[in-house]
């Protein structure tokens, strides 16, 4: 027997490797100060980083810190920290910030960039003014953890809704100790609070729909719970709101007509009046607080205060606009783009219907991308549209209180398709500003108290507000570009105080206009003098012309729309697709028409470069466009009634399939493909009109149950006929349409703008399928164009659609070959459709 030495008996072994024990990472936390990183510039600022070594022997560690300002300047600095064995160790982080100003940090441990902690620094202007009475207040927002932060930032009061369903849980049984204690604690710091009584239908209570509370069981029932709520809460610095949004919370439904909805909302709103005013009558009472579109001459707003028959004090209107994302691209209403003119529109609401005659907004906000909330282009684009918008509440008469949505973050659950209002966000179990916060305590500062501000007179390029503030004995200036950024062309008087919208105080070689407000500052009694000197200035922009529309009659013709912000002609060459011409640039809107004699427009995609040469400067836009051709087709190969023929069938060449092609762009949508949702189309045209034809393939289809059927499967189509595209928002003589297969089992067509009950003048048909839907729509050219002869061959339309999906819990997403219709109305987006031979 041969012996086998030991060493080659223990190397035989299988055994286990023994893996090396992976060190715990070190963990990094930043804790924002007790002023919630909002400091005043004269007093000792300093936040903390907390450091935690979960290994079992001490370590060594390098702290990395960069700072970056609102300016763009940044700062770096690296300090060695020694952590305890299974320790934590809070390291203060000193600011050298002594003036007005918007910081964000970014802390790394050992130059890791897996192991990062961020946070933000507001240092703002203090408030001038201690206290003011509740109601002369002006500046609001909706509810914050900690009142003296918001005492900071100017925040004058809060709103916030007190809900039925949460407040008497058991029929008779009440508990407003929450709201209680939140207005106490506001009230401690002198915050005034608005509370909306919002009627969500407690489990117990026999109502299908708050819509149906107007009998008389169910409304004793609500009676009995405002006064208990009413009751309850303190006196001191408070208002009442009845219902909160009533255009959608009682008028989507189909248990009743729009005008019953409207009087079902009327009488909660008399009834809470009523019973407010029997228990105090100096309480002010809010309502009508319609959204967007609905708070409008003419809209639900308007039907309720009619109805209410001055049972409220003031009109409570939610003045949004319909594109309120602040986007990397640039995509959003700014306020100066129609704020003051739904302001006036509203105002003369509540001068009409309320017995105060005066707007208290409870709802206005603009909203960014939540996790993009350092400092960005977005983030500095809501600080500046934020102070923009501050300052246009404050020039409208009969407006006399805004609460701003929102005060912070306290959900993550609480967006909009991944967009924030918030002031502040939440950072542990504190909160820390955003750049908004900033453009709030700088206008708060300055405007609270002051006269309704009225327009400067200052030319094409700038759009400004003089204030008299006679409480804090100051005039105010408030000024910004209405596009590209302007220098003054003299000397500033060196009496003016120049301050921008994050509080600082500039020098008058720094100081160049941009579309966020800057502000100039004098003794009151120069106001005057102020008002002369801006009105005669010389404002310069660094661009004379603003580029607003560019479209196309035709294959061989452009037509572009010019705005010139010169005060003065200016002769300019205008070059696109090859070709030019020569015109005269009249200060205030231009047309101009640029004729390509081989045409451009063919193929698939269009992709030019606009330039134009004059007034001293020269300027390139470059134009992309989707392009969808249209063949003529005799009107009997396209009928609605013969169904899918051949015919149709051979229009379906184009195809939306991608993930790129689905809206809102969040990763998290459950798309699975094309057999999930997919589509093929086509477009055909004849004397008539214009045919569409969309083949959806869904693996499930949900029906609409009530108003607001985008939220539900169902198509959307848009048109631009004159392919005006131009700034965001639907313009007259454009159109969109929905449509969707009723419960009954037949097709539903609606008008969604211009919004009409009645039925618009097109065809439509939807025919399901196994796995899917065809949509068919005909849509005559008197309808686009008031005519019945159509534009012809050759003619240019801008065309799009989007196909809303539910699979069972609300809508998932939209999908199209471009947005523009299901989240923020763009024209501009629209791919062109050419009709061909």
């Amino acid at each position: 027997m041969k012996t086998v030495p030991l060493i080659a008996i223990l190397t035989s072994l299988a055994l286990p490797a023994i893996a090396a024990e992976k060190p715990a990472s070190i963990s990094l936390e930043v804790t924002p100060s007790e002023t919630d990183n909002v400091f005043f510039p004269d007093e000792d600022k300093a936040f903390s980083v907390e450091l935690t070594n979960p290994a079992k022997k001490a370590q060594t560690v390098e702290l990395s810190m960069l700072m970056e300002l609102d300016t763009g300047e940044t700062k770096e600095s690296t300090q060695r920290v020694e952590l305890p064995a299974s320790g934590t160790k809070s390291v203060a982080i000193p600011l050298d910030l002594d003036e007005p100003c918007f910081a964000a940090f970014t802390f790394t441990v050992d130059g890791k960039t897996d192991l990062q902690a961020r946070t933000t620094v507001a240092v703002v202007r203090p408030p001038q003014l201690d206290d003011i009475d509740f109601e002369e207040a002006f500046y609001g927002t909706h509810i914050m953890t900690n009142a003296w932060t918001a005492k900071r930032v100017g925040i004058r009061f809060y709103r916030s809704l007190l809900y039925w369903k949460w407040t008497e849980p058991k029929q008779g049984e009440y508990d407003f100790s929450n709201n209680i204690r939140s207005t106490n604690n506001a009230l401690e710091y002198g915050i005034g609070y608005v509370w909306t009584l919002e009627p969500k239908l407690p489990p117990w209570i026999d109502v299908e729909h708050i819509v149906l509370l107007n009998t008389p069981d169910a409304l004793a029932l609500f009676e009995a719970w405002v006064r208990a709520a009413v009751e309850a809460l303190p006196k001191e610095r408070i208002a009442i709101e009845i219902n909160n949004e009533p255009d959608i919370t009682m008028g989507r439904t189909k248990l009743v007509t729009r005008e019953e909805a409207v009087a079902a909302a009327a009488k909660l709103l008399v009834v809470g009046y009523d019973i407010v005013k029997s228990i105090d009558p100096s309480i002010p009472v809010l309502g009508g607080g319609s959204s967007g579109s609905e708070a409008k001459p003419g809209g639900f707003a308007q039907l309720l205060l009619e109805d209410a028959d001055f049972h409220l004090d003031y009109y409570s209107a939610h003045l949004y606009c319909n594109t309120r994302y602040v986007k990397p691209d640039g995509s959003v209403m700014w306020p100066d783009e129609y704020l003051d003119q739904m302001l006036e529109q509203n105002a003369k609401l509540a001068v009409e219907y309320t017995l105060e005659k005066t707007v208290w907004s409870t709802e206005l906000g603009w909203a960014y991308p939540m996790d993009d909330v350092y400092l960005s282009t977005t983030t500095r684009d809501f600080a500046a549209i934020t102070a923009q918008a501050l300052v246009l509440l404050k020039t409208v008469d009969h407006v006399g209180k805004i609460a701003w949505f929102r005060g912070y973050q306290y959900s993550v659950g609480l967006n909009e398709r991944g967009y924030d209002y918030s002031l502040f966000v939440q950072q542990g179990d504190r909160i820390r500003p955003t750049t908004g916060a900033s453009a709030f305590a700088t206008v708060s500062s300055l405007l609270e108290g002051s006269d309704t501000g009225k327009a400067l007179k200052l030319g094409p390029a700038m759009q400004g507000y003089l204030f008299e503030n006679k409480a804090t004995g100051q005039a105010v200036a408030a000024l910004w570009t209405k596009h590209y950024d302007t220098s003054l062309k003299e000397s500033l008087p060196k009496a003016f105080t120049i301050i921008d919208h994050y509080g600082r105080e500039l020098t008058h070689d720094e100081w160049k206009l941009s579309r966020a407000p800057s502000f100039l500052v004098v003794d009151l009694d120069q106001a005057q003098a102020l008002r002369g000197f801006l009105e005669k200035a010389n404002w310069r922009p660094e661009q004379p012309f603003i580029v607003t529309e560019i479209g196309a009659n035709n294959v061989n013709e452009f037509r572009i729309n010019i705005e010139s912000l010169l005060l003065e002609d200016a002769k300019t060459t205008i070059s696109i697709g090859g070709a030019s011409v020569e015109q005269v640039i009249k200060p205030g809107d231009n047309v101009v028409l640029v004729s390509c004699k081989d045409g451009v427009i063919s193929g698939d995609k269009l992709s030019v470069t606009l330039k134009l040469d004059g007034g001293d400067s020269s300027m390139e836009v470059p134009f992309h466009k989707p392009l969808l051709s249209a063949p003529y087709a005799p009107g009997a190969s396209v009928s609605l009634d013969k169904g899918l023929t051949p015919a149709k069938e051979a229009l379906l060449v184009n195809k939306v399939d991608q993930k790129e092609n689905l809206f809102p762009p969040d990763p998290g949508i459950p798309w699975e493909g094309p057999e999930d949702l997919s589509i093929t189309y086509g477009y055909a045209w004849n004397e008539k009109g214009l045919y569409a034809i969309y083949r959806v393939q869904d693996d499930r289809f949900i029906t609409p149950e009530n108003h607001g059927y985008w939220n539900f499967d169902s198509l959307q189509i848009a048109l631009d006929p004159f392919t005006r595209g131009g700034r965001a928002g639907l313009q007259p003589g454009q159109r969109e349409l929905g449509a969707y297969l009723g419960s009954d089992g037949e097709t539903v067509v609606d008008q969604g703008f211009p919004k009409t009950e009645s039925k618009p003048d097109v065809s439509a048909k939807v025919t399901p399928f196994e796995g899917g839907m065809v949509y068919e729509w005909f849509i005559p050219w008197q309808y686009l164009y008031a005519k019945s002869q159509g534009p012809g061959e050759g003619a240019v339309i801008a065309a799009n659609f989007i196909v809303n999906d539910n699979d069972g819990s609300g809508r998932d997403c939209w999908m199209g070959l471009a947005d523009g219709i299901g989240e923020n109305k763009k024209p501009d987006v629209y791919p062109w459709l050419y009709l061909t031979k």
